[in-house]
């Protein structure tokens, strides 16, 4: 009996361990950011002049919390995010 496939990561991710100020530089170069912590496809991104998420596909305005500023698992994400509508 053949091995299963290998079923296609969502979210896929790169430089794992960075901290938020860290996290923010790749913001400001244009890059896009996630946490390993969230087990998701949720990323942020500087959308306009706002930080903001996408979550469950849909783009908002990024509300910084506590538990952002002092997470040390932020990683750069390699998803292609094309999405230009904030709610």
């Amino acid at each position: 009996m053949a091995s299963p496939e290998p079923k296609e990561v969502k979210f896929a991710t790169i430089e794992a361990g960075m901290s938020f100020p860290d996290a923010m530089k790749v913001i400001v170069e244009g890059g896009v950011i996630t946490r390993v912590g969230w087990m998701n496809d949720d990323v942020c991104q500087l959308k306009g002049e706002w930080l903001s998420v996408r979550r469950d596909g849909v783009w908002h305005r990024w509300l910084i919390n506590d538990g952002d500023l002092l997470a040390t698992d932020w990683t750069v994400s390699n998803l292609d995010i094309k999405s230009p509508s904030l709610h």
